[in-house]
């Protein structure tokens, strides 16, 4: 079994999920696995929605509800809110 582990830099920005993205795809990803708080969780969702994943979610907070939320914040590489985004599920 082979896997890679990567550090998330603090913010769900489009920086940081193509970062991520682009390792997941030049490794030959087969699932995305975040753990963490709200900002990892929603960038391993979005990390999984651009390369047409399946994604394993392990919250550390009990109080996250991004486990169950289909909605993902995406902030600015500064931590500055700017968009929404709608996370598809893949098989």
């Amino acid at each position: 079994m082979h896997y890679l582990y990567q550090c998330f830099k603090g913010e769900s920005s489009q920086k940081e999920i193509a970062r991520l993205a682009g390792l997941a795809f030049n490794e030959q990803t087969s699932v995305v696995v975040g753990a963490g708080g709200g900002k990892t969780l929603d960038t391993a969702k979005a990390v999984a929605d651009k390369l047409k994943l399946s994604v394993a979610i392990v919250p550390i907070v009990a109080s996250s509800d991004v486990p169950c939320n289909t909605f993902l914040v995406i902030d600015t590489d500064e931590g500055v809110f700017d968009s929404y985004r709608v996370y598809g599920k893949h098989s």
